[in-house]
């Protein structure tokens, strides 16, 4: 029998034999297994910082983007079909009953009155079967005011007969079994014709754009600020990218409405202002950058001019007639307007000025048809304008970046940490409140619904979102209750899925089924390069114990049982996968080290920018535990052992005399 102290005297001896093959096995397998325990340790610290960036952006907080896939009834398809002969029956009868109101109206103000000016019920299809008689080749004109009634009765009865549901009634009813925190709502502001006073002045669209310089630079990329949206958020959502409300140049602008903006929109329209820099190339010197532009931005303005149709008419007739004047102002006879119309100065946005200067009757007759167009024509309405003056009151992180090449850092971090887009100006719905009604221009940017048409379709465009304060919750509610995207455009939406459901802010679900994905390809590329490292440490143990038939021999002939030689060669293999083990795990731990020397501050600072989180603790790192490299650690223990075992089994089983004879 052999002790156990002299058990681990034979298996030290025999690592001490074949050292070249030992070192060979040990330095070729741990490299093998030391890439894989590093590479997951660098997937294991990404994830982590995942994690931590995605906290601290929203406080640990998780939404999910709501929206309503519209269902209408099935009259509706009716009521759209601009080519049913019974829809374009009532529309014209609609049109004409239009049209005798408005003879009716001219021969009360005793003035003329063309019906052929009016937008015509109907209009030529240039699809229509050309083999159909000449009044069926007609398609519903939208434009007619016939339509636009049809289509306003229409609605009546649907909200009378069928009502939309409450969204947020909806919303409850999902969320049922997976309640969030908050419900707040999302709102995007009417789509009007406002235009950005560039230099605080209003542009005049017959002017042609200064051309584009050939290098595009810093403050000429990113999004137009003619192009922005505008939406209403809850302060909760827009609390991380605000800047600090005791600026001077915010206290000094209390009527002006808050706004965030994407950092490079911000930069692109005041950078050049305020003597901003260009944004650095070099990460060490980005966060200083960003500080700076959140100092220099801070309270700027800007303006938007709103006018309506009647208002930008006046606009252009304005503009036509000075145009006229300045033509003929040396021509002899020519007289002038006896309708003066005044543009408004540049930075005012104001109402242009008419001075009339017709005779008595003329002015009646004009007053006459301002009555007739004011009582009769639906889509009357007096000159209205407006300025709406904006104040930068926070930064949302970037559109777009300038980071060079496609595969650069920069490019990894923000492919990784990109946020839900947030796509224009973002308005706190607190600070908005907290407004004086007449500076909230809010029948301009949020009206309420005014047509039939707009209360009936309200509520599919109404969005919310849902706060939740677990990734778990968040990420269970949209897998179990969003309704499947190719659903909502071909057999539409289950009455218990009514929601399109994604995460909003952090890519929290992306992130997670990112790591679905890769898990199991890690799975299998571990199992692929480990069983090439296992192959290399089966040969060589395997080589081992075919050359140990002898030692094995003379351990049975001296009296040892098979138990003992069987536990010397055991501990042996134990011996060469701790070797493996250590030296896989020191080159893991380079490779990791070397990676967070040269990537993790930088990567850091661009995770920063891109999520638009600064002064946080969170820190990129690339050195995390991951459950495979325990795997890893395992495999390799196992792969020793099941190395040396068939051999073994064999040389014990094997007649000694024989063994030593063959030696």
């Amino acid at each position: 029998m052999i002790g156990f102290v002299d058990t681990i005297t034979l298996a030290r001896t025999k690592l001490r034999a074949q050292k070249l093959r030992l070192v060979v096995t040990v330095v070729v397998s741990a490299l093998i297994f030391g890439l894989i325990i590093g590479g997951m340790s660098v997937i294991g610290g990404i994830n982590k910082s995942l994690e931590d960036y995605s906290q601290e952006q929203f406080d640990g907080k998780y939404f999910v983007n709501t929206f309503l896939v519209n269902q209408l009834p099935e009259e509706m398809a009716l009521g759209n079909d601009r080519t049913n002969p019974a829809v374009i029956k009532e529309v014209e009868r609609l049109q004409k009953a239009y049209i005798a109101e408005r003879q009716a109206a001219a021969k009360r103000l005793g003035i003329e009155y063309d019906p052929a000016t009016e937008e015509a019920a109907t209009t030529v299809d240039p699809f229509a079967d050309p083999n159909l008689p000449k009044d069926q080749q007609v398609v519903l004109n939208m434009n007619s005011v016939g339509y636009m009634r049809y289509n306003d009765e229409k609605y009546a009865k649907l909200l009378s007969e069928n009502p939309p549901k409450s969204y947020e009634d909806m919303l409850r009813t999902t969320t049922a079994s997976n309640k969030p925190v908050k419900i707040t709502k999302f709102t995007y502001a009417r789509n009007l014709s406002m235009v950005f006073m560039k230099d605080g002045k209003e542009p005049n669209p017959e002017e042609s754009p200064e051309p584009q310089s050939p290098n595009m630079g810093l403050f000429n990329v990113g999004i137009e600020m003619d192009d922005l949206e505008y939406y209403q958020m809850d302060e909760s959502v827009l609390k991380t990218f605000e800047l600090p409300a005791d600026h001077e140049r915010r206290m000094a602008n209390k009527t002006a409405i808050p706004i965030m903006l994407p950092l490079d929109v911000a930069v692109k329209q005041f950078g050049g202002q305020v003597g901003l820099a260009e944004r650095p190339k070099d990460a060490e010197q980005l966060i200083d950058w960003v500080q700076s532009a959140r100092e220099k931005l801070n309270g700027q303005t800007y303006s938007l001019c709103y006018r309506n149709p009647a208002s930008a008419q006046l606009i252009q007739q304005a503009r036509a007639q000075q145009q006229e004047i300045a033509q003929n102002k040396n021509t002899a006879g020519y007289q002038m307007p006896d309708i003066l119309y005044t543009l408004p100065s540049e930075d005012s946005c104001g109402p242009v000025t008419v001075t009339n200067k017709q005779t008595a009757a003329a002015r009646q007759l004009t007053a006459k048809h301002e009555q007739f167009e004011r009582e009769t024509n639906p889509d009357y309405a007096e000159p209205a304008q407006s300025k709406v003056t904006f104040v930068l009151s926070g930064l949302l992180p970037e559109t777009t970046h300038q980071s060079g090449a496609g595969m650069s850092l920069e490019s990894f971090v923000k492919s990784l940490f990109g946020t839900t887009p947030f796509p224009g100006g973002a308005i706190s719905k607190q600070s908005y409140d907290a407004l004086p009604a007449e500076h909230q221009y809010r029948s301009l940017l949020f009206p309420e619904a005014t047509t039939n048409e707009e209360r009936y379709l309200a509520t599919s465009g109404e969005t919310y979102l849902l706060e939740y304060n677990s990734v778990a919750d968040a990420r269970r509610l949209i897998l179990e209750k969003s309704c499947d995207e190719m659903a909502m455009f071909t057999e539409g939406c289950p009455e218990d899925k009514p929601f399109g459901l994604h995460a909003y802010g952090t890519n929290y679900v992306a992130i997670s089924e990112l790591m679905q994905v890769v898990r199991p390809m890690l799975l299998w590329f571990l199992i692929v390069v480990g069983s090439i490292a296992a192959i290399i440490i089966m040969a060589m143990m395997g080589r081992v114990m075919a050359e140990s038939r002898r030692e094995t021999a003379v351990f049975r002939a001296i009296g040892a049982r098979r138990s003992d030689i069987v536990r010397v060669y055991m501990l042996y293999a134990v011996a060469i996968a701790l070797r493996i083990i250590l030296f896989a795990a020191l080159l893991g731990l380079a490779f990791v080290l070397m990676v967070e020397l040269l990537y993790a501050r930088r990567a850091s600072l661009y995770a920063e920018v891109a999520y638009g989180v600064f002064d946080s603790n969170a820190q990129f790192h690339f050195i995390g535990w991951s459950p495979y490299i325990a795997l890893v650690v395992g495999a390799i223990i196992v792969v020793g052992l099941v190395g040396v075992i068939p051999p073994l089994i064999r040389n014990v089983r094997r007649n000694p005399i024989n063994d030593m004879r063959d030696e």
